[in-house]
C-alpha cells in the first residue's frame, strides 16, 4: 500500500516541466491525480504518463480571468 492511496491531488501547471514532475511523484506515491494546465494541448499527454503509473488521472484547463473576457 501507497502513502498517498485513495487520495486526490489537484496540480496546477502539472502539463510540463516541475508540476509534471511533482504530478508524477504523487502518482508514484499512489494518488488520482487532476492534471490541470492553461495550454489543452499539453493536459492529455500528462495524463497518459501519470496512468501508464497504474493510478487514475483526469484533466482540465486553467482559465485566468484574462481569458474569459
Amino acid at each position: 500500500m501507497n502513502r498517498l492511496d485513495g487520495q486526490v491531488a489537484i496540480v496546477t501547471g502539472s502539463g510540463q516541466g516541475i508540476g509534471q514532475g511533482v504530478a508524477l511523484c504523487l502518482a508514484r506515491a499512489g494518488a488520482h491525480v487532476v492534471i490541470n494546465d492553461r495550454v489543452q494541448e499539453r493536459i492529455a499527454p500528462a495524463i497518459a504518463k501519470v496512468q501508464a503509473l497504474g493510478v487514475q488521472a483526469s484533466g482540465s484547463r486553467l482559465m485566468s480571468h484574462m481569458q474569459t473576457r
